[in-house]
């Protein structure tokens, strides 16, 4: 028992531990939908993207309100993976609003000023492909 007592926080064996804090409820959930919200940037637009990350920035709130309340009654891995999910759930939102500018930008100037197919210049490089043929 006295060297149980003598054992600092670190070394103490990890049912200790675990009996004492708990996770936070929404932490994996937080985590999951943060690296998922990365990777779908490029899908649909970046709503997706959009979507998920502001769902996990969401629940992911209410558990750092928590947490900050109590941080003595909540495992620390639990928070480590809370936090982390909020910051890929940040970036897979400014992905998101990225890509959404990319495209809105791309018709907006791309296509409609570069893509005449009655233009000259179309009709010469369609002549010089039918030569190589």
């Amino acid at each position: 028992m006295e060297e149980n007592k003598a054992l600092s926080d670190s070394e103490k064996p990890l049912d200790d531990v675990s009996q004492s804090k708990r996770p936070l409820p929404n932490a994996t959930v937080t985590l999951i939908l943060g690296i998922i919200s990365i990777p779908f940037c490029c899908c649909y637009f970046g709503v997706i993207s959009i979507l998920t990350s502001v769902i996990a920035l969401i629940v992911s709130s209410k558990d750092l309100k928590r947490y900050r309340e109590n941080p003595d009654a909540f495992d620390r891995g639990s928070y480590k993976n809370l936090n982390a999910g909020r910051i890929c759930a940040v970036i897979g939102l400014i992905l998101g609003v990225i890509y959404i500018i990319g495209i809105i930008l791309l018709f907006t100037f791309g296509f409609v000023t570069n893509f005449n197919p009655s233009t000259e210049e179309f009709q010469e490089i369609i002549k010089q492909f039918e030569e190589l043929e």
